[in-house]
């Protein structure tokens, strides 16, 4: 059987599940459980704050799904656009920026690595000098980034 084909089986299959689509079912689900007011956190207290079922409903996507490897070119190669452009820090950016990097330092790209983060401080400066003001769920993402 060649590669082709043995590909097209794994997508038959359902076992190549891309990490978008995956996700979006995952935040979908979870966002549907918030409209409906059943959305409970660890210690069973229901959510309020749509922001907050946002951030539940990113964690548990990136807890379930996984990335293919033209997707985890992809995603670096974002991260990389994102973080040398201009545009606003959002949470969504800081993921990605962090799941970039758990990805390189399981490939031992240390400089990728730096530039990643030094790129990333160098935004929440400039955020911080502008006067804008970030999120809690922001600032432990952060935190996260960089204890790795």
């Amino acid at each position: 059987m060649n590669e082709l084909n043995l590909k097209n089986l794994v997508k038959l299959s359902g076992g190549a599940q891309s990490y978008k689509k995956c996700s979006d079912e995952k935040i979908s689900q979870t966002m549907h459980e918030f409209n409906d007011k059943t959305l409970k956190d660890r210690a069973d207290k229901l959510i309020k704050n749509r922001n907050q079922a946002i951030a539940i409903a990113l964690s548990q996507a990136d807890a379930k799904c996984k990335y293919n490897p033209e997707e985890k070119k992809s995603l670096i190669k974002k991260v990389n656009d994102d973080l040398n452009s201009d545009k606003t820090l959002n949470l969504s950016n800081i993921i990605e920026t962090k799941k970039a990097i758990e990805m390189l330092n399981s490939k031992s790209k240390y400089k990728q690595i730096y530039i990643f983060k030094k790129l990333l401080f160098d935004k929440v400066i400039k955020t911080h000098l502008s006067g804008e003001s970030m999120e809690k769920n922001m600032w432990n993402e952060l935190k996260q980034i960089h204890e790795i």
